[in-house]
């Protein structure tokens, strides 16, 4: 077993009413250059020695074949039986040196090693005081989309565009001002439609329904930066992580497969704004499975050669049910240092192979990419959740735009799959 590198939990606090903050002419506390005592301001400070544990989330909803990423979310456990973080204790001294700053909307952040694993907001401080035992607080933090889901957009017409450019053009509003250096933006594929917003409108939803018009990916990073990755995000196979259950690379603890209908669609309804509804048939498909119908209304694509090549990729990527790993456990300890750095620094939508031989079955053998993570920490104990799905369903968003659905190229060789 490997020694398990412990979660670093930082909280920004104001330090202009700590006890570490730096004080003029003071013979210890004055000392110019230190490291201890520094001036007044916002700074994140590491409570780690009062850390029992920590629970991050960051998962996709895989409902139906259209799936967004939901917020992030981090729950971090803290020793409170000296009230060191009690809210209703507001004066600073060295019993109480966070006093004044327990408080919602706090930055927060976990690293393990050097790779941060989440960036967010502190939405909730929650206490429990056992009759014995000892008195703890939980901390609830949330990603950005938090913050995007609580501002508007004022009403105005935003021009259309592609994709990517539109997301910008909101992130850029006076109203929103979301800071550029926070930004993973990848290009886009999809010209979108003007809009009219005619009241004021969340913008976590405006998002995600041009993320939905893409199609493509929009979440949050553990970084804290806000991603978008376009329909022809092309991920890097070279390199990928392997993970594999012979002892040659990180080990897997378990991996749960699925295979069934929760990803098959052989009939696929698409319609635009301003549209006519568009509709793609996989009649070799529903006479093996029967009629299995996939959804998406009120989108932005410009024109509907792109809808009607929407409704084909689907009705063809997903009209066969997949033998897959739906989710993969790794336990840290069981893991090299160097294989440690590896998964520490993976994120959502990256590339990993899973490598597998069941009970006296084949190796099976498939590329994933990763739309979920999930960390359960404890000072001895580190565990990892991976929730995947087959990078072969997202490698067919490759062809010609121009062309119309009858003649897009096959995205692979021997392949149903069409280009999009």
């Amino acid at each position: 077993m490997s020694q398990v590198a412990p979660p670093v939990v930082e909280v920004e606090f104001d330090l202009s009413t700590v006890t570490n903050s730096f004080v003029l002419n003071n013979a210890t506390q004055g000392v110019l250059n230190g490291t201890t005592y520094r001036l007044g301001g916002s700074q994140f400070t590491d409570i780690t020695d009062y850390v029992f544990g920590v629970s991050i989330s960051r998962t996709r909803s895989t409902a139906t074949g259209e799936e967004r990423y939901n917020a992030g979310t981090c729950s971090i456990l803290v020793n409170n039986d000296q009230a060191v973080f009690d809210p209703t204790i507001t004066t600073i001294s060295s019993s109480y040196p966070y006093a004044g700053n327990i408080v919602p909307g706090k930055n927060v952040r976990v690293t393990i090693g050097t790779e941060r694993q989440f960036t967010g907001i502190v939405q909730d401080w929650d206490y429990d005081y056992p009759h014995t035992g000892i008195a703890t607080a939980s901390i609830q933090a949330s990603d950005r989309f938090v913050q995007l889901a609580n501002q508007f957009i004022s009403p105005r017409t935003v021009s259309g565009a592609v994709s990517s450019t539109m997301i910008g053009t909101i992130l850029d509003l006076p109203e929103i001002n979301f800071p550029p250096a926070d930004r993973d933006i990848a290009v886009g594929q999809t010209v979108m439609q003007s809009v009219t917003y005619t009241e004021p409108t969340l913008v976590l939803g405006a998002l995600q329904l041009i993320e939905r018009s893409e199609p493509g990916a929009l979440f949050v990073t553990k970084e804290g930066e806000l991603a978008f990755r376009s329909r022809r995000s092309n991920p890097t196979y070279s390199g990928a992580v392997e993970i594999r259950d012979d002892g040659t690379s990180v080990t897997p603890a378990r991996i749960e497969v699925e295979y069934g209908s929760e990803q098959l669609f052989n009939r696929a309804q698409i319609t635009r704004v301003g549209g006519s509804l568009q509709v793609a048939e996989n009649t070799a498909s529903q006479a093996d499975y029967g009629i299995l119908q996939f959804t998406s209304d009120g989108l932005l694509m410009s024109t509907d050669i792109v809808a009607q090549s929407m409704a084909q990729y689907y009705a063809n990527s997903y009209s066969q049910p997949l033998f897959r790993p739906r989710r993969v456990t790794i336990d840290m300890a069981a893991q090299s240092g160097s294989n440690q750095g590896l998964l520490q620094a993976l994120d959502l939508d990256d590339l990993v192979l899973i490598a597998f031989t069941p009970p006296g079955g084949q190796l099976i053998e498939k590329y994933m990419i990763i739309v979920g993570i999930t960390h359960n920490m404890s000072p001895a104990r580190h565990e990892i959740q991976y929730d995947l799905v087959d990078a072969s369903s997202l490698a067919g968003i490759y062809g010609d735009e121009a062309l119309p659905p009858e003649d897009q190229p096959l995205s692979q060789l021997d392949s149903i799959v069409y280009g999009f």
